[in-house]
């Protein structure tokens, strides 16, 4: 009884092998089409503009936030920024991570050798570049005070030590432009300044720990001090971070080695 349909639907359609076997496409066209590729790309654009837009029209101006809550616990933070305060006290942990963060890229990045080499070596270059030793001359102090600035204002206004940070790293990697200094980011000294920010991060926590029973829950008296402290390690360690990672992306003028490797002659 069964048999009689299948063999029906057989002699309809045939052998399924046979007919698949008959079937044969070709495509001599490129793999990747150029203009569905920008298709997608404009569509995938115009749809992020379309959802940023109904979502800043839809947005409450009139909801502040937390914003009430962080102006209302400034007092007890040590700092009067609101920025400075989420980032090293309210939020301070996040904070050390990222700061970990930073330093695991860089581990990640640098090699593992030359380390008992000193960290920079003065080198005799006979073609100076006149525009490039000028600004190197006029430039770099000015922005190493600068840097010092946004350091210290960073607890009353805009600044702090990433921004501090960043701005030394522009001044070494000004520095050594012109291939008179000769950096070596895996000495000792470097990797000592890349870790210091974490280390001071840590030891003050662990000093909370001890005093305060609780993880960076600074103490009222001193809570501007110890942030101080550790934004002072927190930009050495970065301006040194960002600098190596610069370098190793880079090759030293008139030598062909990268910046972070300095030749043991």
């Amino acid at each position: 009884m069964h048999s009689q349909p299948s063999l029906l639907l057989k002699s309809i359609i045939g052998e399924p092998d046979s007919m698949f076997n008959q079937i044969d496409l070709e495509y001599n066209g490129p793999v990747n089409d150029p203009k569905a590729s920008w298709l997608i790309t404009l569509c995938s654009v115009l749809g992020f503009l379309i959802v940023l837009t109904l979502v800043l029209l839809n947005y409450d101006a009139h909801n502040a936030g937390l914003r009430p809550y962080v102006e209302g616990s400034l007092s007890s933070s040590g700092v009067t920024n609101p920025v400075t305060a989420v980032l090293l006290n309210f939020r301070a942990y996040d904070t050390l991570l990222e700061i970990a963060v930073l330093l695991i890229v860089v581990i990640a990045v640098l090699p593992l050798r030359n380390s008992k080499t000193s960290l920079v070596r003065c080198i005799e270059v006979t073609n100076h570049d006149l525009v490039l030793t000028s600004l190197q001359r006029w430039l770099a102090p000015a922005v190493l005070m600068f840097a010092g600035y946004l350091l210290w204002a960073g607890a009353t206004q805009p600044g702090g030590a990433f921004q501090a940070g960043a701005l030394l790293a522009g001044a070494c990697v000004l520095m050594f432009q012109t291939g008179v200094y000769r950096v070596n980011y895996t000495s000792i000294m470097a990797r000592s300044l890349m870790a210091c920010g974490l280390a001071m991060f840590i030891a003050v926590g662990l000093a909370l720990i001890w005093f305060e029973g609780s993880l960076l829950k600074y103490p009222q008296d001193y809570a501007g001090v110890l942030i101080l402290l550790i934004e002072s390690g927190a930009t050495l360690s970065i301006a040194i971070c960002l600098a190596s990672l610069y370098s190793s992306l880079i090759d030293i003028p008139g030598t062909g080695h990268a910046a972070t490797f300095e030749s043991g002659s």
